[in-house]
């Protein structure tokens, strides 16, 4: 009875950024929808600003994110240690859901350029991106968009140009039928510009800092 809502824009904007990267939905039948979020390892400090963010905010309990194993099947079986915690389930999250779900399947909703803001651009390149060093300068950044179809990925990257000015291109992946967005090194100080206030710091080498 006591769960917080409406949602702000800056609770919404990095819900967005973690479903465009790592984070996922769970639709609980009945009850609602919460997010699920986990990092490996490395990436604990980050996961653990994500767990402050919505703790301070009322939207997971004072359980702190609990650790993980992982073992992908392989020639050498590697085990992958990570952290992981889940947000409350909120009713007023199913329309996330809606959105971003299609069979089970997460998809681009056609009218996420409302919803991406710095924030949420941080969030996602947080999650997803890579710098990609470059002779006479620097580099430029690359997102991974391996959920998404090439139409949804010249989606976003059109979202990209349109909304920020930033000077995009898709570039295949060495996964078949994949893409990702790669921003051009004459755009990375704007991206910088743009997404360095909200980027936790722990963050700061995906834009080659």
């Amino acid at each position: 009875m006591n769960r917080v809502g409406p949602h702000d824009m800056d609770v919404i904007s990095v819900i967005f950024g973690l479903i465009l990267g790592d984070g996922y939905l769970s639709n609980r039948t009945g009850e609602g929808v919460r997010i699920c979020i986990k990092q490996s390892i490395i990436h604990k400090d980050y996961l653990f600003s994500l767990y402050e963010f919505f703790y301070n905010r009322g939207y997971c309990s004072n359980n702190e994110p609990r650790e993980y194993t992982r073992t992908i099947k392989g020639k050498d079986g590697k085990i992958y240690l990570g952290f992981e915690f889940n947000t409350f389930t909120f009713r007023s999250f199913v329309w996330i859901y809606d959105l971003f779900y299609k069979k089970g399947k997460k998809v681009i909703p056609f009218n996420i350029s409302n919803y991406i803001t710095p924030l949420t651009l941080a969030i996602w390149i947080s999650d997803d991106g890579t710098f990609v060093p470059s002779t006479g300068g620097r580099g430029g950044v690359r997102i991974a968009c391996n959920s998404f179809t090439l139409q949804e990925v010249e989606y976003l990257a059109s979202i990209l140009i349109n909304n920020f000015d930033l000077d995009c291109t898709i570039q295949k992946t060495y996964i078949k039928d994949r893409n990702s967005i790669f921003i051009k090194k004459n755009s990375i100080q704007k991206l910088e510009n743009l997404i360095l206030p909200y980027l936790h710091v722990s963050m700061h080498y995906k834009l080659g800092l």
